[in-house]
């Protein structure tokens, strides 16, 4: 009986490796098994298997007899054990066998489907390239609204977020049209006043009126480099690049700025004060805070009349700073207040020379400071209260 089951296997063995060899991998190796009782005994082994130690695990792995490795599985019986081993493949002849029965399958499908799935794809993507070509064929000054393009739900959030974009192009470069117009309509007094007193200082022989046109001349070249420091502060702080942070105690931040502010202040006997804690440390843009505080105590101290007092405030409340600028001065007129932070805004009953880029400039720093500035009724009810709030950036 030993004998036929051997030679029934050997048999089917044989038949399975012959019609394995006339399949599409002629070459992948023979097909193995071993019978063995639940004693471990070996009832019927392939010719590679003769001698060859295997694990008795049940669950699938990998196992290598000379030069081949074999995927092998186990599959026991209360009376007999069988195993059969299967060579690997490696991926490459996977994918080569996959393909050559793929490939009559594909060069059917290419013109059925393949073609339509093409064509409606392109024909798909023909309004982007409309408006692709929309934008391409524009002129680099041209910032008008892009068409719209009817019919393509799809492409309306694209066109009308581009539309917005140019929006803000138009309005941003029309600010800088108007900053230069101003600029140059505020620097042409000044200049003209230098060209007058200086040709007035070369040609006097009165001892009197060269010092008079002197006097002029240097008030005049002072007005003009104040205003163009100002433009370059303001350019600056409305560029939108990375703001450069540092630690610092504002209070001390606060009172040397309120030093340099004194001897003019004390010209004319205004009084300063500074309310805050004795200690504010926080993170912050010093140079962007410096133009807050400097523009508001310039409004105040030059705007204010002899004897005024201005008060500073500065506090910590609820994740945000505050910092407030008061005085009992003449204050803002109503009508004039939503205005009077706009560039090269002036009180219209104000008879003081200035730039009228103060509060711009104090606004812009607000803004860059990540919080705003608003303007309240001053000190007693009187004057102006400039009350700026921003976020403390965390450590």
């Amino acid at each position: 009986m030993l004998y036929q089951i051997t030679s029934g296997s050997d048999t089917n063995e044989i038949q399975i490796n012959h019609q394995r060899r006339s399949g599409p991998l002629p070459d992948v190796g023979n097909f193995m098994l071993r019978l063995e009782s639940t004693t471990g005994k070996t009832i019927y082994a392939s010719a590679g298997l003769h001698g060859q130690r295997m694990s008795a695990e049940a669950r699938p792995n990998v196992v290598k007899i000379g030069a081949l490795s074999y995927w092998t599985v186990t599959h026991a019986t209360p009376n007999w054990r069988l195993r059969l081993l299967e060579p690997t493949l490696d991926d490459s002849r996977v994918l080569r066998l996959i393909s050559a029965d793929l490939l009559t399958y594909l060069l059917i499908a290419f013109p059925l489907v393949l073609l339509p799935v093409w064509f409606a794809v392109r024909q798909g993507l023909r309004p982007l390239r409309a408006l692709g070509g929309q934008v391409a064929a524009r002129a680099a000054d041209d910032l008008s609204p892009l068409r719209a393009v009817p019919d393509y739900a799809e492409l309306r959030p694209l066109v009308e977020a581009y539309n917005a974009l140019l929006a803000r192009a138009r309005h941003s470069i029309k600010r800088e049209r108007t900053l230069v117009q101003d600029a140059a309509h505020e620097l042409r007094t000044p200049l003209a006043v230098v060209a007058t007193q200086a040709h007035v200082l070369a040609h006097a022989d009165d001892t009197t009126q060269r010092a008079a046109a002197l006097t002029a001349l240097e008030q005049a070249v002072a007005r003009a480099a104040h205003l163009a420091q100002q433009l370059l502060t303001l350019a600056a702080l409305e560029n939108t690049g990375d703001r450069a942070t540092t630690e610092c105690d504002l209070v001390e931040t606060a009172r040397a700025i309120l030093i340099t502010f004194s001897p003019a202040a004390a010209a004319k006997d205004i009084e300063l004060s500074l309310d805050s804690p004795e200690h504010l440390p926080t993170r912050l843009d010093v140079a962007t805070f410096h133009s807050v505080l400097e523009n508001l105590l310039a409004n105040a101290v030059t705007y204010c009349q002899n004897g005024a007092r201005v008060q500073i405030t500065l506090q910590e409340m609820a994740g945000q700073m505050h910092l407030e600028v008061a005085d009992d001065g003449p204050g803002i007129p109503a009508d004039e207040r939503d205005q009077i932070f706009e560039r090269f805004r002036r009180g219209r009953t104000e008879s003081r020379s200035g730039s009228g880029l103060g509060l711009a400039i104090a606004r812009q720093a607000a803004h860059r400071l990540g919080g705003e500035i608003h303007l309240k009724r001053g000190l007693a009810g009187r004057g102006a209260r400039f009350s700026v709030v921003w976020p403390i950036e965390t450590r």
